[in-house]
């Protein structure tokens, strides 16, 4: 009479005994002819035990352990290997589905972390890059939302790359909305 291997174990035809399943192998069923890797989605933290890996966490065929989601990507199948999440979102529900980075920021692609928009520059919700404020305007709010917080350079003054208004040096002069100050002519001062 037979006597079928219990899980964890195997016995090849016309074998007389049950062998234990190498490690990182198993057999899930009683009566197997062999072991197989643990499958994909799966932990396998012994030789006749599967569990299924929790949100946010993949596993492929064979490995034996559950992997947390890799930053900047997304788990929606534990079975499937992690996704980047596109430019301009970043991953949200314990890695399993990308959402807009918010407003004031952007996402380069696979990003975990929004990066905040420097002076002068602007996003709204869902960007992978931030606007500058265009040349001879300015923007004294970091984070802001929209270009139209840009106000345009006063005169007397120079706005370089979308910063604040710096004072024009000595022999140089602004009308306003420039980027960098213009020199006196001569016979001229300011």
């Amino acid at each position: 009479n037979a006597t079928l291997c219990p899980p964890g174990m195997f016995a090849a035809v016309n074998a007389t005994v049950c062998t234990n399943c190498p490690f990182g192998l198993v057999a899930l069923v009683a009566g197997s002819s062999s072991c197989s890797a643990c499958p994909a989605g799966y932990a396998c933290p012994s030789a006749n035990m599967s569990v299924a890996c929790s949100a946010g966490s993949y596993s492929p065929a064979g490995t034996t352990t559950c992997l947390p989601c890799t930053l900047g990507y997304i788990c929606r199948n534990p079975a499937a290997d992690p996704v980047a999440c596109p430019a301009g979102s970043r991953p949200a529900g314990n890695s399993t589905y990308c959402e807009p980075c918010p407003t004031g920021t952007f996402c380069a692609a696979a990003a975990s972390t929004p990066t905040p928009c420097a002076f002068g520059a602007a996003a709204g919700t869902g960007q992978s890059v931030c606007a500058s404020c265009s040349s001879g305007y300015y923007s004294d709010v970091r984070n802001c939302s929209v270009a139209a917080t840009c106000r345009r350079c006063p005169p007397g003054s120079a706005c370089i790359g979308g910063g604040p208004p710096a004072a024009c040096d000595s022999g140089y002069y602004s009308p306003g909305g420039l980027e960098r100050c213009v020199a006196c002519t001569q016979g001229s001062y300011a």
